[in-house]
């Protein structure tokens, strides 16, 4: 539903309509986690529009001078809040925290080495990380940061990091667990009340704190030389809890419900290929497709467009990068893959740019094995070209050595590249990297004579003809194949697949955009433009989307960083591959209804199909079968004795 109107308490904002920056902010940036609640993407509707951008407004804990009551409003560090122009939208922000903030004073530390809590006093997991006890002896471990050890006051400097000394002063506090547990055993730790924190090592000290007057007191401060430290100021209560707070406009946020994010995808440069987008992971319901024709099959008629910006960029603000050659206006004319033709409207300043349509299946032939020969007439597969997945493709693309030799590339299951020989395959051979079913189906395609193929591994070869059985010549690794010719009927079936490798075309869950290429390598971030938020892909400023991000550099550099040996890629039907931090959407490609002929025994004898094929298999085929086919009686030299 939408937004409740009721946002504020007292004029503050509730800490469901705010969100704090989280542990994996760094120096050069702050990250936030902000979880929209469901229906608030396209809920607030005004005029009939949908709501899809937001701005985003950022308050800075250090520069917020009021403080709220931590009972009611308990949040720690820098804030981010979300606006649709109704109030703030909520995210998944618990407020059951510590509720404590550090103000910074920069280059000033305590003037009085007293001030800092000794390791006596400090709580047994935590006086451990002293710099002297820890590193002198040696120490081994993620959690040493002995770099950070200071001579001048020895017996009160931890050696932690700044987010573990933040830690260690929250749990010198009355209301830790810890503390209090530490208390009533008749310990007497100190409490801290702020923190010393080196700026260019791993070192802190804790501040202990001072009560004037029944009110704790920050420590006498001195200036420091060289900018060496950063002096945090611990103060009770919370902060960025009022609508004044949030008064530094940090940018706009666009969100969709129709594509992938966060998705990162691996080009070669200076080779034309291809960038694939996708619905989710996790489908919205009541999102549009991102394509609209609803035919069958579909045709891949989509609205949506791509850009491709420079890394440090922004989308909906950038234009394209040259690295990608191509210039705005190409980009919106580069539609996904799609075979929709309108052959009227074709003329010299409005070319046919469709793809062919898809072509038909051919026929699944059943085939006989003469086992331990080969033929040796393989077929030059160089710029050969076969039907599949619904477009013509190099037969080149399942050649061994190009798949798992050359690039060294190839992800998922049709890989097959335990039928690699290393080593003795080169770019001239003709071994195809194929399992039995999938070298019958490229020979069906081809309509090819034979073929044969390894016994154990899933390699083989397209022979240029079918070889007699005198030419066959014997080899116990490879066996022989040639298609048997049972009778044939024809039939009214539809071809199913889950697999998108298997139909070249966009369809409702997938745009293909093929023909991308870099001059170049680099890194760069890829933009989207939805259809349904402007009615227009026009401008640099309707691609305002960010997919994810490009990476230029080979598959075998990317691979060897470590955040892409954790990532789950996907082969890209043009080249390419797309990856996933998370599990990757699970696409399904159209049922295509296609008129093929299938084979089997009993159906009626398709005469055009008896003519030009018996006589090949009762030639060709292995003897101790076509001698006993009814059929082959008639066929000179294969006269029959019954």
């Amino acid at each position: 539903g939408a937004v409740p109107s009721a946002t504020k308490v007292n004029g503050r904002f509730h800490p469901d309509f705010s969100f704090a920056a989280t542990s994996d902010s760094t120096a050069d940036g702050l990250a936030f986690t902000a979880a929209l609640r469901p229906g608030v993407t396209h809920a607030n509707a005004r005029g009939g529009r949908d709501v899809y951008k937001y701005t985003v407004c950022f308050c800075d804990d250090m520069t917020d001078l009021e403080t709220a009551d931590a009972a009611e409003f308990a949040t720690v560090g820098s804030m981010m809040g979300i606006y649709n122009g109704d109030g703030m939208v909520s995210s998944g922000f618990d407020p059951a925290n510590d509720g404590t903030v550090y103000k910074l004073v920069e280059e000033t530390t305590c003037a009085d080495p007293a001030a800092y809590i000794a390791v006596g006093s400090m709580l047994p997991e935590w006086a451990e990380h002293q710099c002297t006890t820890k590193c002198d002896q040696g120490c081994i471990g993620s959690r040493c940061f002995c770099d950070g050890a200071d001579p001048d006051i020895p017996d009160r400097n931890l050696c932690l990091s700044a987010e573990l000394c933040r830690a260690a002063c929250d749990a010198h506090d009355h209301r830790s667990p810890a503390f209090v547990a530490a208390v009533a055993a008749g310990g007497t730790p100190s409490v801290c009340s702020g923190i010393d924190i080196a700026k260019e090592t791993s070192s802190c000290r804790l501040i202990m704190e001072q009560v004037v007057d029944g009110a704790p007191v920050d420590c006498t401060l001195a200036a420091v030389q060289q900018e060496k430290y950063l002096h945090l100021r611990k103060v009770y209560g919370s902060v960025c809890t009022h609508a004044g707070d949030f008064g530094e406009r940090a940018g706009v946020l666009t969100v969709t419900n129709r594509v992938q994010v966060g998705v990162d995808y691996v080009l070669d440069p200076h080779m034309t290929q291809s960038i694939e987008v996708t619905e989710p992971a996790s489908p919205i319901p009541g999102a549009e497709l991102l394509t609209f024709d609803d035919t069958t099959p579909p045709r891949g008629l989509s609205r949506d467009r791509i850009t491709v910006i420079d890394c440090t960029g922004y989308c909906g603000l950038t234009a394209p990068a040259a690295a990608a050659g191509a210039t705005l206006d190409q980009w919106l004319l580069h539609q996904p893959v799609n075979f929709f033709q309108d052959a009227p409207s074709v003329d010299s300043e409005n070319p046919d740019t469709a793809a062919p349509a898809p072509p038909a299946p051919a026929a699944a032939r059943q085939y006989a094995a003469t086992r331990m020969q080969f033929c040796p007439e393989n077929l030059d597969i160089a710029g050969v070209q076969v039907a599949e997945s619904g477009v013509m493709r190099d037969l080149a693309q399942h050649q061994c050595y190009r798949k798992c030799g050359e690039q060294g590339s190839c992800t998922g299951a049709d890989c097959h590249c335990d039928g690699y020989f290393a080593g003795f395959d080169g770019p001239t051979s003709n071994a195809l990297c194929l399992d039995l079913a999938g070298m019958q189906r490229i020979c069906d395609a081809l309509g090819c004579a034979s073929f044969d193929m390894h016994s154990s591994r899933p390699r083989g070869f397209i022979n240029s003809r079918a070889c007699t059985g005198s030419e066959a010549q014997a080899d116990g690794s490879y066996d022989y194949y040639v298609p048997a010719v049972p009778e044939a009927r024809r039939l009214q079936m539809p071809v199913s697949t889950t697999n998108p490798l298997e139909w070249g075309f966009s369809w409702g869950q997938m745009l293909r955009f093929s023909g991308v290429s870099f001059n170049a390598g680099g890194t760069f971030k890829l933009c989207f433009c939805d259809f349904t938020h402007r009615n227009a892909c026009q401008n640099v400023t309707d691609f305002t989307i960010e997919v994810g991000t490009v990476h230029v550099s080979g598959v075998g550099c990317l691979l060897s960083q470590p955040r892409f040996q954790r990532v789950a890629c996907e082969t890209q039907f043009y080249g390419g591959l797309r990856c996933y931090r998370g599990p990757a959407p699970r696409l399904t490609a159209p049922r295509v209804p296609t008129t093929f002929t299938e084979f089997g025994i009993g159906a009626a004898v398709d005469a055009e199909l008896e003519a030009s094929s018996v006589g090949s298999w009762c030639l060709y085929g292995p003897e101790e079968i076509t001698q006993n086919d009814p059929r082959c009686q008639l066929v000179a030299g294969f006269q029959g004795t019954r």
